[in-house]
Parts: structure tokens; C-alpha cells; sequence
């Protein structure tokens, strides 16, 4: 299993609109950190990797920048190259565990656009129960979450992330009322 830890961001796209969406990325993001490198990880999908500033002012400077391609900003804790279902939920447990206190609420969200899972709607349970044994006082929340534990599958990858909800970016696209 292939698994790196870094600052990054996942960035959605219209279809074919891959390249303008790395364009928009590269010159908000560039004058702040030359080092910074965008790559095409599945259709829509862009992963960009930041070396010289933290991913909570990347995620500012995208979200406050006029855009007509980058739909949505999804930070990203842990990237899995290569693994399977079990090692997955593994992996995302130890990653609330450090994450997510106890007492608070929490939501697992899951998108499947590959075979490291069967099923994402039982994928977001299981793991939901195993985060609420094994973190005291937490309770599942899917309106409104204090913590959102999201994996995001893509081909053989799986990218995680346990954010609060105004850490997730949603963008109006020009264009979009």
C-alpha cells in the first residue's frame, strides 16, 4: 500500500475542463508557492500538491478567486495509492481517531468512483459505527456535522480527509445563479 501525507488539495471539474481548471489553480496558487503542482487524477479530478503554503490559505485564495472551472475544493489528509476495502477503513479510523474529539458530532462521506470499494452507502456505516465505538461521547450527525470524514475513491486511490463543514468548498461557477 502506497500512502503519502503532505498538504493537499482535491479539485473538481466539468469534464474536458481538466487543463482551464489547472490553469485557474496555478495562477491563483503560484505567486504564493512556486513549487506547487497540479495533476489530473481521474476525469473531473485534479490533486494539487502545496509546498510553501498551508493548504487552509490555499483553500482562501481558491475560494475568494473568481473561477469558471474549479468546482469544488476538498482538502486532503492522506492519500492511499493502492489498497483494499479493510485497509481502508483501517487507516480512515486511525486517521478520526487523532482527528476527532470526543463529545462531538460526526458524518462519514463516502464517493465511489472505483473497485477499492463495493459499496459506498455501507462503506459510510460501517465506518461510522467503528468511529462511534471507538471514539467516546461522538455521535453521528448527517445535518450539520461537527467533523466530516470523507474518502474519496478514484480508480485504485482513495484520498481522506476529516474536515470541518466550512472546510469543504463549494463554488458558484460563472455562469451558475
Amino acid at each position: 500500500m502506497n500512502m503519502k501525507k503532505g498538504e493537499f488539495l482535491l479539485v473538481t471539474t466539468k469534464h474536458r475542463k481538466e487543463e482551464l481548471a489547472k490553469v485557474e489553480i496555478l495562477d491563483t496558487l503560484y505567486p504564493f508557492d512556486p513549487e506547487v503542482k497540479v495533476e489530473k487524477v481521474s476525469t473531473n479530478n485534479l490533486l494539487v500538491k502545496l509546498k510553501n503554503i498551508r493548504r487552509k490559505e490555499a483553500i482562501e485564495l481558491l475560494r475568494v478567486r473568481s473561477t469558471a472551472y474549479i468546482y469544488r475544493i476538498i482538502p486532503v489528509d492522506l492519500i492511499l495509492r493502492t489498497c483494499d476495502e479493510s485497509s481502508l477503513k483501517k487507516l480512515c479510523l486511525e486517521l478520526a481517531k487523532s482527528k476527532i474529539p470526543s463529545g462531538v458530532t460526526f458524518a462519514v462521506r463516502c464517493r465511489k468512483r472505483g473497485k477499492v470499494i463495493k459499496n459506498s452507502s455501507e462503506f459510510e456505516r460501517e465506518l461510522g459505527r467503528m468511529i462511534r465505538e471507538s471514539i467516546e461521547g461522538v455521535k453521528v450527525k448527517l445535518r450539520n456535522p461537527s467533523y466530516i470524514v470523507m474518502v474519496q475513491v478514484l480508480g485504485e486511490a482513495a484520498f481522506i480527509s476529516i474536515i470541518g463543514p466550512d472546510e469543504l468548498v463549494r463554488k458558484k461557477v460563472r455562469g451558475e445563479l
